[in-house]
């Protein structure tokens, strides 16, 4: 809901921008910085919880369509990361000078470790390490609206699809006794339902 809102005020704002010259700077102004502001993230397939400034990125636009590229990171809390490098395309139609609907293509590398300490006083203590290297391919539907010459919102929802090497250690600190397993994973899932960039022009 809270997105919703954000945007429902980014179209109020715009109004009272001149159209012809938001026309102009889109079609003029070919490079783009964009910010990934609030994203309703599917942390562990079962859980939607927002997180928030976690991306930066950098758009192009050619002749036929949008090149992009990111990087985003991620701490579900103090140990436990996961780092993404993006790049893809993007292609849109501008409807009357306002708002932008698109989709986008983009293939990813992704590094993830996680280091948790689970201490007991009364039984036995366990240190849970886990890393994960690979894999994927996001795709993105979105729609941007543009506030001014120089200052857009978009809202995606991303599909994701990865493949990825898992290495995981359990290690009991009282016996000291550890299990390792190491294998490959598959993960599709819908990772956002309402993530939201702010996007800006360079002149």
């Amino acid at each position: 809901m809270h997105y919703r809102i954000i945007v429902f005020f980014a179209f109020l704002i715009s109004s009272v921008s001149s159209g012809a010259q938001i026309d102009s700077a889109v079609k003029e102004m070919r490079w783009k910085i964009t910010t990934l502001l609030m994203q309703d993230r599917d942390w562990y397939n079962d859980k939607i919880s927002p997180s928030f400034l976690s991306g930066v990125g950098v758009k192009y636009r050619t002749k036929y369509l949008t090149l992009r590229a990111g990087f985003e990171h991620y701490g579900y809390h103090e140990n436990d990361n996961e780092t993404r490098f993006k790049i893809g395309v993007e292609k849109g139609i501008l409807i009357l000078n306002r708002i932008r609907p698109y989709l986008a293509a983009e293939a990813y590398g992704v590094y993830k470790h996680s280091d948790i300490l689970d201490l007991n006083y009364r039984a036995d203590s366990y240190r849970y390490e886990e890393t994960e290297i690979g894999v994927g391919g996001m795709y993105s539907l979105g729609i941007e609206g543009i506030i001014s010459k120089y200052i857009s919102l978009s809202v995606e929802t991303r599909l994701l699809h990865q493949s990825v090497k898992r290495e995981y250690k359990n290690t009991n600190l009282t016996s000291g006794y550890v299990s390792e397993r190491s294998g490959y994973k598959n993960n599709r899932l819908v990772e956002s339902l309402g993530m939201v960039c702010l996007e800006i022009r360079l002149p």
